[in-house]
């Protein structure tokens, strides 16, 4: 294992003479003989090493001990440890990712602040995690991209064991008497990758018992081609640029797909994770010669008969965050500003109603306000804000029911929100009350919100 981590550190220059290394460490075989091979390392080259451990609270008591394993082994070796711990699970729910997006994003924004700008970051993908990638981006109908693999280093990011199996870590950790744990969720089918290594790699193997190696030498062929392709890409692009900074459009659709792709994807990947399908809509609007994508909220891909350019919105204006709602009075009517827009707010009473007239009753901007007390506070919609739909008696984000819903992005940030004590949220725009303040046959009160353009007296949209 050693003999093969040097040879890709020389060959890749991932170490020089006082770097300083965030490495991660999960307490497996693999980050223990990485945290252990970079010690061995650590006097000759005069690296400053940091451990880096999350704990995702996914496991329980399991997780808990993995942290304490690491803090451990730190000790022992004499590396400082950092441990974050963080609710994956909560974030996910929140940002409307998979779990196993959520966990990744908070590990490299961990050893990102860790390494700080001039720091490494060595994290201990290994051969055998390149193989599952490659496999996993194939299924998926990736480009030449995700069949290179794992790069051995991206930007500060290095992986020293990427040309080493999990068999040779392994054996490096019984060679020095390091412990590991393993993580139970590893031998359960609930992840992607977690099925592809138990049925469809043990096949492949069985195939080619080297498999590991093979892979690696497919990604290395790759990776040298995607390279080229990406230098000649960049060298026509730099030919069919305008002088305000657009590309000549004609010129462009003139090229070689590969190339063409490449620049495109390469345009869009400064402003997002570029997708198959987004760069297929980008390529549609260049060729018409008209029309815009949105890229994000603010910036869009756009294309007119000479040329095509991504473009920045401007910054919207500020606004008042939250407006305080004082206790109402009936037949009385609150009008104030917020988001640009003017809201009124009127309570009425209203006699009892028929089984009949609360099915019919309008859900949109209308609730009960007897169950209502205290201060109320109209703002902009917040992260993490959840609402009861009525009728479905489920919890979800607002920002899940947005993107249900398919509002655009530059508007949902916008979206109104009526919110009681403690920020639980009683209204939303679009949305509508809560499931428990929505009218019945008791409601005596009734809140009602009207919503109408800034500075306008001709009403806009009724919610």
């Amino acid at each position: 294992m050693k003999a093969n981590a040097l040879k890709t550190i020389a060959e890749f220059h991932m170490l020089t003479q006082g770097d300083f290394v965030a490495v991660g460490v999960s307490g497996g075989a693999d980050s223990v003989a990485l945290l252990s091979l970079l010690c061995c390392l650590r006097g000759e080259l005069d690296l400053t090493l940091v451990a880096c451990h999350i704990n995702h609270n996914l496991r329980g008591a399991e997780a808990k001990r993995d942290e304490d394993f690491v803090r451990r082994l730190c000790d022992r070796l004499g590396v400082e440890c950092r441990v974050l711990s963080a609710d994956v699970a909560a974030l996910a729910r929140e940002e409307g990712r998979s779990v196993e997006e959520t966990a990744r994003q908070v590990r490299y924004r961990f050893f990102a602040e860790t390494a700080g700008k001039r720091g490494k970051i060595a994290t201990a993908h290994t051969a055998a995690d390149n193989t599952e990638t490659v496999l996993l981006n194939l299924a998926r109908g990736s480009g030449l991209r995700g069949l290179c693999g794992i790069p051995p280093v991206r930007e500060n990011i290095i992986r020293p064991l990427i040309g080493c199996t999990r068999e040779q870590t392994e054996a490096w950790c019984r060679q020095n008497g390091l412990e590991w744990v393993e993580d139970s969720t590893n031998a359960a089918d609930d992840y992607t990758r977690n099925r592809l290594r138990h049925h469809a790699v043990p096949v492949l193997r069985q195939q080619n018992p080297t498999l590991d190696h093979a892979v690696s030498e497919l990604s290395h062929r790759l990776r040298r081609d995607a390279d080229f392709l990406d230098g000649l890409a960049q060298q026509e692009k730099e030919k069919i640029m305008q002088p305000n900074g657009g590309i000549d459009r004609i010129k462009l659709l003139e090229l070689a797909q590969p190339l063409r792709d490449r620049i495109l994807l390469g345009m869009m990947g400064e402003h997002i994770q570029p997708s198959s399908k987004m760069k297929d809509l980008c390529l549609q609007t260049a060729q018409q010669g008209q029309g815009s994508v949105e890229l994000t909220r603010r910036v869009y891909f756009k294309a007119d008969d000479h040329s095509v350019w991504c473009e920045e919105s401007p910054q919207p204006s500020p606004v008042a965050e939250e407006v305080e709602i004082p206790p109402l009075v009936p037949g009385q009517k609150m009008v104030c500003q917020l988001g640009g827009r003017q809201v009124e707010l009127f309570l009425w009473e209203t006699a009892p109603l028929s089984s009949q007239n609360v099915y019919n009753y309008p859900l949109k901007n209308q609730l009960c306000y007897d169950k209502i007390n205290g201060m109320l506070v109209l703002r902009t919609r917040r992260t993490g804000d959840r609402i009861t739909l009525p009728r479905r008696g489920v919890s979800k984000t607002l920002k899940k029911l947005f993107c249900e819903e398919k509002i655009p992005q530059q508007e949902r940030e916008n979206r109104l929100v009526l919110a009681g004590h403690g920020c639980n949220v009683l209204w939303a725009e679009g949305v509508g009350p809560t499931a428990s303040l929505l009218p019945d046959r008791q409601t005596k009160l009734v809140l009602e919100l009207t919503i109408f353009e800034k500075n306008t007296f001709r009403e806009d949209k009724q919610l």
